[in-house]
């Protein structure tokens, strides 16, 4: 579903995105072989369909609760535009 609705965009404009990224997922995530690699938000095909046609502006770490993951893995919100 998420990929149909990216290739439904068309023209200009910003992708908000907030979840796990390839390569900076978080404990959960780590210890299921479906999710280590890109997290439990938008999985492979999603992520490859956005490397592929947009590009990382910006990406910026959103609080969590203490003692909960590390600010270099898990949630962030990611900035795409194109």
């Amino acid at each position: 579903m998420g990929v149909r609705a990216l290739r439904a965009m068309t023209g200009r404009g910003a992708l908000l995105y907030v979840g796990e990224w390839r390569g900076a997922v978080g404990v959960l995530s780590s210890l299921a072989p479906s999710t280590a690699d890109h997290g439990m938000v938008g999985g492979p095909q999603l992520q490859a369909e956005v490397e592929r046609h947009w590009r990382l502006a910006e990406s910026v770490a959103l609080p969590r609760w203490p003692g909960v993951g590390s600010p270099q893995a898990g949630h962030r919100l990611y900035v795409f535009t194109r």
